[in-house]
C-alpha cells in the first residue's frame, strides 16, 4: 500500500466517483435554486439622477438680480453635492418619508409600533438609511439616489419622496435665510433712515447759518469716491454679518470678507491723510479752511448715507425675494421608474456559487471516505497512527 498520495491518485479517486459527484452537485445546485426563487426575500432598486443647483448660479431669481447688478448676500439654491447627500441620509429626512409612505408595513414593523412606537421609528428609520445610498460624480457634482425596496412600485415611490423630501427642505432652508436677512436688513435700514435725516438736518442748518460753500472740482471728486469706498464698506459689512449667521468663526469666507474691510478702511485712513501710494492723489483735509472743512464733511455724510439707504433697500428686495423662493433647487435629469427585474437575489451567482462550494464539499467527502477505507485494510501497520479517527477502525471479517 503506498503511503502517500500524488495528484494522479486524488484525480483516479475523483474519477471513479465521478457520477456521484456529478449527481451531488446537480442536487445541491438545484436545492439552491429552488431556495433562491421561493424562500430568499427579493429586493428591487430604483434610481434617480439629481443636479443641484449652485448658489447664486442657476436660480432664476439670482439671475435676475445679477442682472440689475445688486450685490449679493446669500442667495441660496440647492448647495453642494456633498451637502446634498447629508440631508438625504437624515433622520428628519428619512423619519417623514416613513410617515408618509407607511414603511411600518413592508418592514414588518407593525406589532413593534403597537408596542413601542419611538423604538419603531428609529429601526424604520434605519432600514430605510440602510436601503439607500447616494453616489457623486466628483467632476460634475451630479448624484445618483438609489433605493432598494421588497416591492418594485415601493422603491419608486421611496426614491420619489426622498427627492420630495431633499427639495423642500432646501427650499425652505433658502426662504427662511431670507427672511432671516430681511429682518436684519430692516433694523439696518431704519438705522440708515434715521442717519440719513439727521445728515441733511446739518447740511441744512451749516448752509443756513454759514451760506453755501463751493468745493474746488478735485474735492467734488474725492467725495464721491469717498461715497463709493463707504458704500462698498457698508456692503462687506452686511455681507460678514449675513455669513456670521450661518458660517463658523475661523471659515475661509468670513476670513475673505474680514481682509477686504480691512482693505476698504486702509483707503478710507488715506485718503483723509493724503498717504499713500494711489494714483489717485488727493490734498488732504486738514489743509482746508474750517468753513470748506465742515462743509465738506457735512457733504460727505449726506452723501454715503444716501448711498447706503439705496444699496440696503436693494438688499431688502433681494432678501424678501429669497423668503418667497419658491423655485425648485434640485434639476432632475433622471426620474425614478418601476424597477421589472429584482437586484436580490442574484439566482445565477447563488447557483453557481452553491454548485461549486457544494462540489468542493463531496469531492473532500469522496477522498476522507477513500483515505479512511485505506486505514481500514491497512495490513502492513503504515496507517496505524491514523486508528484513533472515528471509522477507521477494522471491521470484523474484513
Amino acid at each position: 500500500m503506498q503511503a502517500s498520495f500524488s495528484l494522479g491518485a486524488f484525480l483516479g479517486i475523483l474519477f471513479r466517483r465521478v457520477r456521484f459527484l456529478a449527481i451531488g452537485t446537480f442536487l445541491i445546485a438545484l436545492v439552491a435554486a429552488v431556495i433562491s426563487l421561493t424562500l430568499i426575500p427579493k429586493l428591487y432598486m430604483s434610481s434617480a439622477t439629481l443636479l443641484p443647483e449652485d448658489e447664486q448660479a442657476a436660480s432664476p431669481i439670482a439671475a435676475l438680480l445679477g442682472q440689475t447688478g445688486l450685490p449679493f448676500l446669500g442667495l441660496g439654491g440647492g448647495g453642494s453635492a456633498e451637502l446634498n447627500r447629508e440631508i438625504l441620509a437624515s433622520y428628519s429626512v428619512c423619519r417623514q418619508v416613513v410617515a408618509d409612505l407607511d414603511l411600518y408595513a413592508p418592514y414588518e414593523l407593525g406589532e413593534l409600533r403597537d408596542e413601542n412606537p419611538m423604538a419603531a421609528e428609529q429601526e424604520a428609520v434605519t432600514r430605510l438609511q440602510e436601503s439607500m445610498t447616494v453616489e457623486i460624480d466628483e467632476r460634475s457634482g451630479v448624484l445618483r439616489l438609489v433605493a432598494t425596496a421588497p416591492d418594485p412600485e415601493l422603491a419608486q415611490r421611496i426614491v420619489e419622496h426622498l427627492v420630495r423630501e431633499l427639495d423642500r427642505f432646501n427650499r425652505e432652508g433658502v426662504q427662511e435665510a431670507g427672511r432671516r436677512k430681511l429682518r436684519f436688513l430692516s433694523g439696518r435700514y431704519a438705522q440708515s433712515e434715521s442717519d440719513l435725516v439727521s445728515a441733511r438736518r446739518a447740511l441744512q442748518s451749516f448752509s443756513e447759518d454759514e451760506g453755501v460753500v463751493h468745493l474746488p472740482a478735485e474735492l467734488e471728486a474725492e467725495l464721491t469716491l469717498v461715497a463709493e469706498l463707504n458704500r462698498r464698506l457698508v456692503m462687506k459689512e452686511l455681507e460678514r454679518s449675513s455669513l456670521a449667521m450661518d458660517a463658523a468663526g475661523d471659515s475661509p469666507a468670513l476670513r475673505r470678507v474680514d481682509a477686504e474691510i480691512t482693505v476698504l478702511r486702509e483707503k478710507l485712513a488715506e485718503l483723509e491723510t493724503g498717504d499713500g501710494d494711489s494714483a489717485l492723489r488727493f490734498k488732504p483735509l486738514s489743509e482746508l479752511p474750517a468753513l470748506s472743512l465742515r462743509y465738506y464733511e457735512l457733504r460727505r455724510e449726506l452723501t454715503v448715507q444716501e448711498e447706503i439707504g439705496d444699496m440696503l433697500m436693494q438688499q431688502m428686495e433681494q432678501a424678501r425675494l429669497q423668503a418667497e423662493n419658491d423655485v425648485s433647487t434640485l434639476k432632475i435629469l433622471d426620474d425614478p421608474r418601476v424597477p421589472t427585474l429584482p437586484v436580490w437575489p442574484r439566482k445565477k451567482l447563488i447557483v453557481l456559487a452553491a454548485a461549486m462550494i457544494g462540489f468542493l464539499a463531496l469531492a473532500l467527502w469522496v477522498l476522507w471516505r477513500d483515505f479512511l477505507d485505506r486505514v481500514r485494510r491497512d495490513d502492513g501497520e503504515q496507517w496505524m497512527n491514523w486508528n484513533w479517527l472515528p471509522g477507521a477502525t477494522r471491521r470484523p471479517g474484513s
